[in-house]
């Protein structure tokens, strides 16, 4: 097959490098066996065997991956990894390609192991792909931008499985996803490799693990999967995750293998419990079904046995209906009379009582006539007994009050000793009132008493002759009783007319009597005459009162 590449100018690097050969590449990628010329050798025991990758730009690239080569070339020469390939320095060949220089190795890369058919256990892959992703991890510490890494860039030792690395070029998209995602499906792409034995993915392409392995657990193709997602960003712990699950592929298998039986087992066991479960039904349906004739046969008889039943009660219930229709009748029948019958009574006690009240009050009436006539006859108009002598007006006797002294106690001082003459003292005053005590205890209440009673007839007099209704009691009488004095004029009570005695024994004071007592004469007025007519139409009430007070007699009183 012809080779479709442009040449290139290796012009600049002739200097430098004897260019030996050129071995196979990819698309975008050309590698040429060199050696270091004699003179540019940097150390005594450098063999001076380098490997020239020249790359252009890659197809469908729009981050100017070019210009992140160079940075990365010239970053990695500064600094070296245990599993990185020692890159010497880069150059640029043209505008749109550039020459990384590393250091060549005879070992056999991972893509010529694949191709002579070598197998790579679980366990193996595992550990390589450990090795490769702990250098991805510490380029993107080192702010590396690409880390892509194919089978033809893992180079394997023969007896130690040591694994050398060196970085390839790959397309910088517009719009860049997690950089965790991007290693994440390189390593995910390395193990499908070193798994299936292909190492261009187009190879299985809508093929799964589980069909090209199906020695390998579910698990890890669903694992593998999802790293291999674009549309999802996997991180780191996944990775590790991931290896993990490669390295313990063989037990997993065995554990899936394992439960796979163990679920058959079950799904027997399953199979033959609904089967057992169905004859057992079948054998429960079919007893049910007579059960249910058995109860249907049981209720039609219960039915009937009701239905007679009900007839039976029917009937008793009409009959006692007639019966108890029958007796309404005759207690109605039997209400009815005892109504009549009272109404009977009642007309006739209605009656009597008519004729009983008729008869009250005739009689009622004659007795009010009766002692109407009475009241009338013991009305006279005899002089003698409407001028008797309790008619009288008694005799109006004023009381005198005389002032009474300044008395002066012993805790008051005179105003002035010389013009004042010394006031009366009580201790005094007691002993000249001590001999007249006796006497003006009983006199002067007596004196009282006996007005108090001339005033009090005075105006039941009065008021006598004024209506001939009863007339009321006056407040003083309501309030003490009082003792009525003689009617016949008698010697008036002398008035005081010394100075003021206080009587310690009875509590009271009062004024001293005098020695010379004056009489008042009492005028007798002339009385009036009470005319009563016969003929008069006023209630037997004002009748006896008019009766009572014409012969009302006198009281007696004791004098003291």
């Amino acid at each position: 097959m012809s080779d479709t590449r442009e040449p290139l100018d290796l012009s600049s690097l002739e200097t430098d490098y004897e260019i030996v050969g050129e071995m196979s590449g990819g698309t975008d990628t050309r590698r040429f066996m060199a050696n270091r010329k004699q003179e540019t050798r940097s150390r005594r025991d450098d063999d001076g065997r380098v490997l020239i990758t020249i790359v252009t730009t890659p197809r469908g690239d729009e981050g100017n991956a070019l210009s992140h080569l160079a940075a990365d070339t010239n970053l990695l020469s500064r600094t070296q990894h245990r599993r990185l390939i020692p890159v010497l320095e880069g150059r640029w060949i043209g505008k749109d390609a550039f020459a990384v220089i590393t250091a060549r190795t005879t070992d056999a890369s991972l893509a010529e192991k694949l191709a002579t058919g070598e197998k790579f256990s679980p366990p193996r892959t595992a550990a390589i792909l450990r090795e490769v992703n702990g250098l991805i991890e510490w380029a993107r510490e080192q702010k590396i931008v690409h880390r892509c890494v194919t089978p033809s860039d893992i180079y394997l030792e023969p007896s130690t499985d040591r694994v050398r690395v060196a970085f390839s070029v790959s397309r910088i998209p517009r719009i860049q996803h997690a950089s965790s995602a991007e290693d994440a499906r390189t390593i995910a792409r390395l193990a499908l490799a070193m798994l299936t034995g292909f190492t261009d993915p187009r190879q299985y392409e809508g093929e799964s693990l589980a069909v090209l392995r199906p020695d390998l657990p579910a698990r890890l193709g669903e694992a593998s999967t999802a790293l291999l997602d674009d549309k999802r960003d996997s991180s780191p712990e996944e990775v590790a995750a991931y290896l993990a699950i490669i390295g313990m592929a063989d037990p997993l298998h065995a554990g899936e293998t394992e439960a796979a039986r163990i679920r058959a087992e079950v799904l027997e066991e399953q199979r033959a419990e609904r089967e057992k479960l169905a004859n057992e039904r079948a054998q429960l349906e079919s007893d049910v079904a007579a059960d249910r004739a058995k109860f249907a046969q049981e209720m039609a008889d219960e039915r009937e046995r009701l239905a007679n039943e009900r007839a039976e009660l029917q009937r008793a219930v009409t009959e006692e209906r007639e019966q108890l229709l029958a007796m309404r009748t005759e207690l109605e029948r039997a209400v009815a009379e005892q109504r009549a019958e009272i109404e009977r009574v009642a007309a006739n006690d209605r009656a009597l009582i008519e004729s009983l009240r008729a008869e009250l009050k005739a009689a009622g009436e004659a007795e009010i006539e009766k002692k109407r006539d009475t009241a009338l006859e013991d009305v006279t108009d005899d002089p003698s007994v409407l001028d008797a002598s309790e008619l009288e007006t008694p005799t109006f006797i004023p009381m005198v009050a005389p002032p009474l002294p300044e008395i002066l106690f012993e805790n008051e001082m005179p105003l002035a000793e010389a013009d004042v003459a010394p006031p009366t003292r009580l201790d005094e005053v007691v002993p000249v009132a001590t001999a007249g005590t006796r006497r003006s205890r009983w006199v002067i209440p007596g004196a009282i008493a006996g007005v108090v009673a001339v005033i009090v007839i005075a105006l039941v007099a009065i008021a006598s002759r004024r209506t001939p209704a009863a007339a009321p009691v006056p407040e003083v009488a309501r309030a003490a009783p009082v003792v009525p004095a003689p009617v016949t004029p008698a010697s008036v009570v002398p008035l005081p007319t010394s100075a003021t005695v206080i009587d310690s024994a009875a509590g009271s004071i009062g004024p001293a009597l005098d020695s010379t007592p004056a009489r008042a004469v009492a005028v007798k007025p002339k009385p009036k005459k009470r005319v009563v007519p016969r003929d008069t139409t006023a209630g037997l009430d004002t009748l006896f009162q008019i009766r009572r007070d014409t012969t009302r007699k006198p009281d007696t009183v004791t004098a003291p």
